[in-house]
């Protein structure tokens, strides 16, 4: 009897431990899984320039993990850290520590090149000497392996370029050509060192955009054949050497023939901007426009533009050539200037004789549209605008593009 109990009480622990092993085996991969997840869900934060959620997200990743996350997963965590650090922050030193956790963690995790600029590739570089140095003093070559002869044995202090990559040195004149000379915390001595090319500066710092515009309105006519006659002088404002035609000595009776127009857009007065945006954002930007619109006609004409607009930035703040699209709004009015030849009979005389004046078609008060545009940066704090916008201007109803190039500049 008792051994029976002995081997039912043997068994049952056998079970229980056979469970509790199985249970242990399959917890790490579902937990690996969900750590995956996250770091792939936090690299989509990223692109989303979300750098504080992606970090965050990244962080607690590591700390749920505790040691039941492959160490590959962790390192690819600590990698990404450091992406967010070097390239979204241009923090080097913070950077440099996420690396190091990561190479520390898995010493053959690869960094995304993809993601990574110049800043990026020099800290990651960095982070992987400092590894190998460390490497080396933990597992010291053999007592019977050939040793390795320094490079001061060949290249005393003071000989000009002669000090390879990593060796030790006193200033930049001894290093070979494309090294400097610089201080190294992990051996505490002055090295040979690649010089790596400065991160490309970009203008997310760059918050206050200034500007100087000028462009040229086009309004959409339609076809007309009484152009500056009586019974459409409304519409037209039209002068004749000067002075508004028709006048009284211009067949009081209503008897002047207009002229003929083809429809289809013509120049409505050009204007001289100054500007001014906010980066609200890397991709959103908020801002205005001020000026003077010249060659309207001599009365009723409202020289003053003023505008609000709201524009998005597709591509990141590191593109030099951008495309944008905007909304706008705001007061202006566009004059379209008409050159026309018409048929003036005089009161007096009866007779028929061709005349030019000039007429024009006001249209507009305030304004809303939308437009699009291109600009490029031959410098971090330069850009080139060049613009087309849509108008629906009010109250006339009419349509109005408006071309239009400039120049910004942005302060931090």
């Amino acid at each position: 009897m008792i051994r029976a109990a002995a081997s039912c009480v043997l068994a049952l622990a056998t079970w229980l431990s056979a469970t509790v092993v199985v249970s242990a085996v399959h917890a790490q991969p579902a937990t690996d899984d969900a750590a995956q997840k996250a770091v792939a869900q936090a690299v989509e934060h990223y692109l989303a320039t979300e750098f504080e959620r992606a970090e965050r997200m990244l962080l607690e990743t590591i700390e749920s993990c505790g040691g039941d996350c492959r160490p590959r997963t962790i390192a690819s965590a600590w990698m990404y850290v450091g992406i967010i650090r070097s390239a979204a922050r241009e923090e080097e030193a913070s950077a440099l520590r996420a690396f190091q956790k990561a190479l520390s963690a898995d010493a053959t995790i690869e960094l995304d090149r993809d993601l990574a600029t110049e800043l990026t590739r020099r800290a990651f570089a960095r982070a992987q000497r400092t590894i190998q140095k460390h490497e080396e003093v933990k597992h010291p070559s053999p007592p019977h392996a050939e040793p390795v002869q320094d490079v001061e044995e060949y290249c005393p202090p003071g000989i000009p370029a002669c000090v390879h990559d990593g060796g030790r040195c006193t200033s930049s004149s001894e290093c070979q050509p494309g090294l400097n000379c610089v201080f190294s915390a992990a051996s505490q001595r002055s090295i040979c060192e690649r010089a790596a090319p400065e991160p490309r500066q970009t203008d997310r710092h760059l918050r206050h955009w200034f500007g100087l515009h000028v462009g040229m309105g086009l309004a959409l006519l339609t076809d007309d054949t009484s152009v500056c006659a009586l019974s459409t002088r409304v519409a037209y404002r039209c002068y004749r050497r000067g002075r508004p035609y028709p006048s009284a000595e211009d067949a009081p009776d209503g008897d002047t023939p207009g002229g003929v127009l083809s429809g289809g857009f013509i120049p409505a007065t050009w204007r001289l901007l100054v500007s001014y945006n906010l980066a609200l954002t890397d991709h959103l930007r908020f801002g205005g426009r001020a000026g003077f619109a010249f060659d309207g006609a001599p009365d009723g004409f409202l020289p003053l533009h003023l505008e609000a607009r709201l524009g998005l930035w597709p591509l990141h703040a590191n593109a030099s050539l951008r495309p944008t699209l905007f909304g706008l709004g705001g007061i202006a009015q566009f004059d379209a200037r008409i050159p026309m030849e018409v048929l003036n009979r005089n009161s007096s005389s009866g007779a028929l004789s061709r005349e030019v004046v000039t007429a024009y078609a006001p249209f507009g008060r305030w304004f809303v549209g939308a437009g699009a545009g291109v600009a490029m940066l031959p410098a971090p704090n330069i850009m080139f605008e060049v613009e087309l916008s849509a108008l629906r201007v009010f109250p006339d109803a009419a349509w109005v593009l408006f071309p239009n190039l400039g120049v910004a500049v942005g302060m931090p």
